[in-house]
């Protein structure tokens, strides 16, 4: 039993530095879409803003292309230490005697799960980020525009780049899924599901 927690711990090293590299490009995400809008506000140069916002969108996409197969594996490991961890328990109940096993078995399990949660959470809020820049754009009060020589209530360049940021669909992409906080929040309730099955099965 010793020597299956020291390779499991060995096993689990690389974990934590692949969820934070994976942290650290989502905080840059991140950022580069603050810098947009902030650039957006202080020039106020439509036309600029469009070409600004494919390039951002292509390295929104770009990111998300490099860094997808590491979620895949991320997910993959916490998939099958759930489904090891599901059938020990299901076959030998006796290796959760003790509070003792039970606490270095949930502690070999559920950090990583953690770990993989919040970078999924990482990844939905570039997103959502993202999702929230047409709304932000939309509510700014510009100098009011001038057609003819007559002032328009409704500026037609702003509604053009609010829509046209709504029609990029920006955000995080898995393997061509646009990563949400509600996926997120599904999979994390799959996960605790199975976590409260298999703590019924324990008790019964």
């Amino acid at each position: 039993m010793e020597r299956t927690y020291g390779t499991s711990t060995c096993a689990e090293l690389p974990f934590p530095g692949v969820c934070y590299a994976h942290f650290h490009v989502c905080s840059g995400l991140e950022l580069a879409i603050d810098n947009f809008c902030l650039r957006l506000f202080k020039d106020q140069d439509m036309e600029g803003a469009l070409s600004e916002w494919n390039v951002l969108s292509a390295t929104l996409r770009q990111a998300s292309q490099k860094t997808c197969w590491s979620l895949l594996a991320l997910g993959a490991a916490c998939t099958a230490s759930l489904v090891l961890f599901a059938s020990q328990v299901v076959e030998m109940p006796q290796i959760l005697g003790s509070a003792f096993d039970t606490a270095l078995w949930l502690g070999w399990l559920y950090p990583p799960l953690l770990l993989f949660l919040y970078a999924m959470y990482r990844a939905a809020s570039v997103t959502e980020k993202a999702m929230r820049v047409a709304p932000l754009v939309n509510s700014w009060e510009f100098e009011p525009a001038e057609e003819n020589g007559e002032t328009v209530a409704l500026d037609p360049g702003r509604q053009y780049v609010v829509q046209f940021i709504n029609q990029s669909e920006a955000g995080f992409y898995v393997f061509g899924v646009r990563i949400s906080a509600y996926m997120v929040q599904k999979l994390a309730y799959y996960f605790l599901a199975v976590t409260v099955g298999l703590i019924a099965n324990l008790t019964r």
